[in-house]
């Protein structure tokens, strides 16, 4: 089974590019979970051509699928995912940047920009945030695309079932297991060795016992891979390689999406299926 993750981004380039890690799985009961490359997409048509190949195969992508029930709600649009992001593209980037920043201005502070549930539960940013981490402008470029190339993305839109697309966040399984570590920075002058420390403690993360035991899966990486992965300061490679362990596990459970999840959509992450048991 190939098995990919990717690191997106709304506006791909030399300098960051979509970074996607191509791995396989299988071994004794489809649990070792192999690096086989890393690629980059400098453009979209790169990453459209990435999300036609065929089937089978499982992808996990670092971006907000989706936006939260109280913006579709307040704003009256169509409670369906494929609808509202249809809606959504037809204003064009400049609209739909221009929609957000008038619905938050008229809003209180405190109550500009909603969560998903999933977003709670994940201690994630809203997808409504357009700048710093820009995730609502990567929401507006990755949703239609994955809606026009017909892959199925669960919870929200069915699709062709040989590819299926899942919601990914690598800072909540770092986070999960070594708390709040900064192990990564776009910017060379907030780049640091603790960092690369940081990022050295995730790939040892991946080959402990407690890890196998909550994700399943072993990583299996070369010497020369994990030096790639460290030595990379943006952490693209890394996170991408994480987006893959989060769509890995998704592969193996057999569970069934919670019903609040809606048209929200929801991430694949098995510490967010145990918060979200435990507000239940």
């Amino acid at each position: 089974m190939k098995i990919y993750g990717l690191d997106f981004t709304s506006a791909p380039s030399k300098r960051k590019p979509i970074t996607c890690a191509c791995c396989v799985i299988g071994g004794l009961e489809q649990r070792v979970l192999r690096l086989e490359s890393l690629q980059t997409f400098l453009t979209f048509a790169d990453f459209e051509a990435f999300l036609a190949r065929e089937g089978p195969w499982l992808a996990g992508i670092d971006a907000p699928f989706g936006q939260p029930r109280k913006l579709i709600e307040n704003l009256g649009l169509p409670q369906d995912w494929a609808d509202y992001v249809t809606a959504f593209a037809e204003l064009g980037k400049p609209g739909f940047a221009d929609l957000i920043k008038t619905y938050k201005a008229k809003r209180a502070s405190g109550d500009k920009e909603h969560l998903r549930v999933c977003d709670e539960l994940a201690g994630a940013i809203s997808p409504m945030k357009l700048s710093f981490v820009p995730v609502g402008k990567m929401f507006y470029e990755l949703a239609p695309r994955l809606m026009a190339s017909g892959v199925h993305v669960p919870p929200v839109h069915e699709g062709d079932k040989s590819r299926v697309v899942r919601e990914a966040y690598p800072g909540l399984l770092v986070r999960s297991f070594l708390g709040k570590l900064s192990y990564k920075n776009d910017t060379s002058a907030k780049q640091t060795l603790l960092q690369k420390e940081a990022r050295v403690r995730i790939i040892e993360l991946l080959e402990k016992p407690e890890f196998y035991q909550t994700y399943g899966v072993q990583v299996s990486l070369s010497t020369d891979q994990k030096t790639i992965l460290i030595q990379d300061p943006k952490a693209d490679m890394l996170d991408a390689l994480l987006c893959a362990v989060q769509a890995a596990w998704a592969s193996q459970e057999d569970y069934s999406m919670p019903e609040i999840a809606g048209f929200e959509g929801w991430i694949a992450d098995p510490h967010l299926a145990r918060n979200q048991r435990s507000k239940i």
